[in-house]
């Protein structure tokens, strides 16, 4: 998922903002640990600030995420860790939620609802 890079741009994950360093492209160990949900928000020239979160489902395999500030990425990535192997004939089905919201990045609302995406009870 790319954004809109026209404007501060901060990471968000449940924890609030992100200040791990951006990934590098070449260096999969860089890419940031499995978070329930990462966000992304922009505080726009104009004064708008508007933002997305990508949630991950537990029925995903194992993700980190390679979330690039530069080009207002976020990247949930399975194959990070290593290579994802399937056997012939078979099906991967992945599973996102996209939020998108104006104003700032109201996380404890994306908490609820990556809660219910995820089937976890509060």
């Amino acid at each position: 998922m790319k954004a809109r890079k026209d404007g501060e741009r901060t990471y968000f994950d449940p924890s609030g903002p992100v200040t791990l360093p951006s990934p590098h492209h070449l260096k999969p160990e860089t890419d940031w640990p499995a978070r329930d949900w990462y966000g992304f928000q922009i505080d726009l020239e104009s004064g708008k600030t508007i933002g997305i979160a990508v949630v991950d489902h537990p029925t995903n395999p194992p993700t980190r995420w390679h979330n690039v500030k530069a080009i207002s990425m976020i990247n949930p990535c399975v194959v990070a860790a290593g290579a994802l192997k399937l056997s012939g004939g078979h099906v991967i089905t992945l599973r996102y939620r996209l939020i998108v919201h104006d104003g700032p990045t109201p996380c404890q609302l994306i908490a609820r609802l990556a809660q219910e995406y995820r089937g976890e009870t509060p």
